[in-house]
């Protein structure tokens, strides 16, 4: 199983949440994973579901985009639905490198929430945004869910109007970034 690097303070930060589903990478398995991930043009294959190995790679590509890329908090980024039993959509370079995440969240009996969507910059411009929440929406029909609602921010609101998505909420923030509610059926 991959794991990450965290220094300590941030090791110390992260809490239960994240440390009990990923291990810790040493400093050349990190820097040889950052490498593999400037290969553009692989191959993509998704995979959905709640194993560890996929846990993990979601959480790896959650913590390069949100809080080594945009100064997430790493408290804020992983909370307690972090669970191992968590599903999550993982799209894979050559079938090992992971580079786009999202997950299945339940709000009620009817409605689902893909969140945590994120796509590492290298793989940016490929459509797999797009495949991760296809694939999360399967797995909601596939459960009998009626209706998909995602906290969009503002910049990516035409991304997810694209998928087909549209605006059920005024605009509010979220940890000081403006977001909309944004709606589908499925």
């Amino acid at each position: 199983m991959r794991t990450y690097f965290l220094d300590e303070h941030n090791r110390h930060i992260a809490g239960n949440a994240f440390m009990k589903c990923l291990p810790i990478f040493t400093k050349s398995e990190y820097n040889k994973s950052q490498n593999q991930l400037l290969k553009r043009g692989s191959q993509m294959n998704c995979h959905t579901g709640s194993e560890p190995w996929n846990h993990a790679a979601a959480l790896f590509i959650r913590m390069n985009v949100f809080v080594q890329e945009r100064h997430i908090a790493i408290a804020d980024e992983f909370d307690d639905n972090d669970t191992p039993e968590m599903i999550y959509a993982v799209c894979y370079a050559d079938d090992e490198t992971p580079v786009a995440t999202g997950r299945f969240q339940t709000i009620d009996a009817t409605t689902m929430r893909p969140g945590r969507i994120a796509t590492l910059k290298e793989y940016r411009g490929q459509h797999l945004g797009a495949q991760i929440i296809a694939a999360l929406e399967t797995v909601g029909r596939e459960k009998g869910f009626k209706s998909s609602l995602i906290h969009s921010e503002l910049t990516a609101q035409k991304f997810y109007e694209k998928q087909g998505y549209h605006v059920v909420s005024d605009i509010y923030e979220e940890e000081g970034v403006p977001c909309v509610n944004v709606e589908k059926t499925l």
